[in-house]
């Protein structure tokens, strides 16, 4: 396993410092398997729409509809009127 080492400024230090309890290495180490998911979703998107002919109109335009329709959906479940 590879070793990396992180600077940190005085503000970050203390307020690790405060949650002595945390295993800041793992935490660390989740949260940079986190992003680098993120990213890789990112990059398949990124590669699934380069042919797409969608603005970014369109597309919060469609985001607004699937809001609503997935909200009725919700309150309808739910029981809410």
């Amino acid at each position: 396993m590879a070793n990396i080492t992180l600077a940190t400024d005085s503000e970050l230090e203390q307020g690790m410092k405060a949650f002595p309890w945390v295993k800041w290495s793992e935490a660390t180490r989740e949260m940079l398997l986190e992003s680098l998911k993120r990213r890789k979703a990112l990059e398949e998107l990124d590669d699934l729409l380069k042919d797409s002919k969608l603005t970014d109109k369109d597309c919060e335009k469609f985001g607004k509809m699937l809001k609503r329709e997935v909200w009725k959906s919700i309150k309808k479940e739910s029981g809410v009127k």
